[in-house]
């Protein structure tokens, strides 16, 4: 099967080995996030990212800042944006349709 493919059996077995360890390591950081997450509902990525840092050190997981970002994408994971009410510089209430320049 892998002279089909122009592939020795060593690069086909070396290929589906580090998809195997990605997955691993893939699954030990989701649990990792989600725990960092029960406590902190609301932290974005990027924090999260800075936090997870000695913990990827010590497992050997080498993924970056928007490598982790594909991945909470991927599990449904990102935190939305809030939308922030719009501030006017008009004070409440004020009678802008008589005179917009009028001071209360």
């Amino acid at each position: 099967m892998c002279e089909w493919f122009g592939l020795t059996r060593q690069a086909y077995y070396q290929h589906f080995n580090q998809k195997k360890q990605y997955f691993h390591q893939q699954d030990i950081l989701i649990q990792k996030i989600r725990e960092y997450r029960n406590d902190h509902k609301l932290m974005g990525t990027r924090k999260l990212y800075n936090q997870l840092k000695p913990f990827l050190c010590e497992n050997n997981i080498k993924v970056g800042r928007d490598a982790l970002f594909g991945i909470l994408k991927n599990n449904n994971l990102l935190i939305r944006k809030r939308q922030r009410k719009i501030q006017t510089t008009y004070p409440v209430g004020a009678d802008l349709q008589s005179d917009p320049y009028k001071i209360i």
